[in-house]
């Protein structure tokens, strides 16, 4: 989308959002957000989570300090819990025909789009599940 493939998006809403151009960054910036949380997650349940690999310059082999995981895991969860809940809510209105968006796309590519995003419905109270996990083990070993 952000180099100019509609994906089922009005051709009107995109350049309005000046997709492709400079709404794009918003749309880069997004996708560098949901890789942080990613790469946040896998942290939390790896051991590089516990301890930074050798092959870190100036850090390899000392322990991360528990809190540099939690807090980030925990602000993460609050947001990804918000997202979601938002944006089933959006779902559930738009595909019901309770509320037009032109942001939103149209037809099959809203079907599909929905059902690509059901999973992550689910992120935000699994990811706060890995960090209380997370949490759990650490403070047992202190």
């Amino acid at each position: 989308m952000a180099i100019g493939l509609s994906v089922g998006f009005a051709e009107a809403w995109l350049q309005q959002a000046q997709i492709p151009g400079r709404g794009s960054v918003w749309l880069i910036t997004l996708t560098l957000l949901s890789e942080g949380c990613a790469l946040l997650a896998l942290g939390l349940v790896q051991p590089w989570g516990e301890q930074v690999p050798r092959w870190i310059p100036f850090l390899g082999g000392r322990d991360v300090p528990p809190y540099a995981a939690l807090v980030p895991a925990w602000i993460a969860t609050a947001l990804l819990t918000a997202f979601g809940v938002a944006f089933g809510i959006k779902i559930v209105r738009v595909l019901g025909g309770v509320e037009h968006d032109p942001s939103f796309p149209e037809g099959a590519a809203a079907w599909i789009m929905s059902a690509s995003y059901v999973p992550m419905l689910a992120w935000g109270p699994l990811l706060g599940l890995a960090t209380l996990a997370y949490h759990r083990r650490r403070s047992a070993g202190e």
